[in-house]
């Protein structure tokens, strides 16, 4: 018999590309609830939940090799975790993702629930209240309750899902558009103004590139 999720929880860190409210449907991909963590590699806390996550997969496998002793695994080629680097530091890098609905291995279809979300106080965060927290802005700090749980798929091999279960709010900053917009804003800068070159030639490869 093969090892059911566990839970684990992060120290508190850095939302990035979260949809948590609303669902991610960009390019016509397969709707899913989503957050990137950053966790300080510098925070105590931080090798702790790596380890734990690193446990909890290498016992999901030793359960595939215990139910079939004689059967060869392959590992999926995707990881979820990885200690890297973000704006030159060393972090702790958690994709996290739950997908609407699907079909489980067994074909029978399934409807998931939205991530969980509290504030600092330990009040639910619900109803209208939610749509706050649709964009988060820098300087958000959040903690995240983990539901890692192994598969193994037939085409893509034995991996870990790991989905954002329960996000508690230490820090919100509302997402604001004008983040963007000043960062490729170019106010400020000095420029000096181009006379055009007419010629035919150049204007005839205006658009579309150079010809030879």
């Amino acid at each position: 018999m093969t090892l059911k999720a566990f839970y684990v929880v992060t120290p508190k860190c850095v939302p990035q590309y979260s949809w948590l409210v609303e669902p991610d449907t960009a390019f016509n991909k397969r709707p899913e609830w989503k957050v990137d963590l950053i966790l300080d590699s510098n925070d105590p806390k931080t090798p702790i939940v790596a380890q734990q996550i690193e446990d909890g997969f290498a016992a999901y496998k030793q359960s595939l090799k215990e139910a079939n002793p004689k059967k060869t695994f392959r590992l999926a080629d995707s990881t979820r975790y990885e200690f890297t680097t973000h704006n030159g530091a060393k972090v702790f890098k958690i994709k996290t993702r739950r997908y609407v609905s699907g079909t489980d291995m067994n074909g029978k279809p399934y409807n998931n629930t939205p991530p969980l979300l509290m504030d600092k106080y330990k009040t639910p965060i619900t109803g209208e209240e939610r749509e706050k927290y649709r964009g988060l802005g820098e300087g958000t700090i959040i903690q995240v309750r983990l539901r890692c749980a192994g598969y193994d798929h037939p085409a893509h091999g034995v991996g870990l899902t790991i989905q954002p279960d329960l996000i508690v709010f230490h820090n919100f900053v509302p997402y604001s558009k004008t983040q963007d917009e000043e960062a490729t804003s170019l106010d400020g800068f000095e420029f000096e103004s181009e006379e055009k070159d007419l010629a035919p030639s150049n204007l005839d490869n205006s658009s579309g590139g150079n010809t030879f």
